[in-house]
């Protein structure tokens, strides 16, 4: 595989792992506020969403976060020999 195109992939599935990071962080936020459970406070309070328990929410968040900080080391190793020739160049 090109780097181009290994680039383009690891952007990809980080974007794809952001948006899922940010969704499931959005529906912890809306239904499950921290607390104590939300129940009798929050009158928008379920025991699921979308056929998910909290406890499976907060599983989808943490190994999205995960993914994402793994890509996000891939990406800038990656990117290891642009930011070094920037750097160099500032000091300059």
């Amino acid at each position: 595989m090109k780097k181009v195109q290994s680039l383009a992939l690891v952007d990809l599935l980080a974007l794809v792992t952001l948006v899922v990071m940010a969704g499931s962080g959005l529906v912890l936020y809306l239904f499950w506020p921290t607390g104590s459970g939300g129940q009798g406070k929050n009158l928008l309070y379920v025991s699921e969403f979308v056929g998910l328990t909290h406890q499976q929410w907060v599983l989808v968040h943490d190994w999205s976060a995960l993914i994402f900080l793994i890509l996000m080391v891939v990406h800038l190793a990656m990117h290891y020999r642009f930011m070094r020739n920037i750097i160099g160049n500032l000091k300059k």
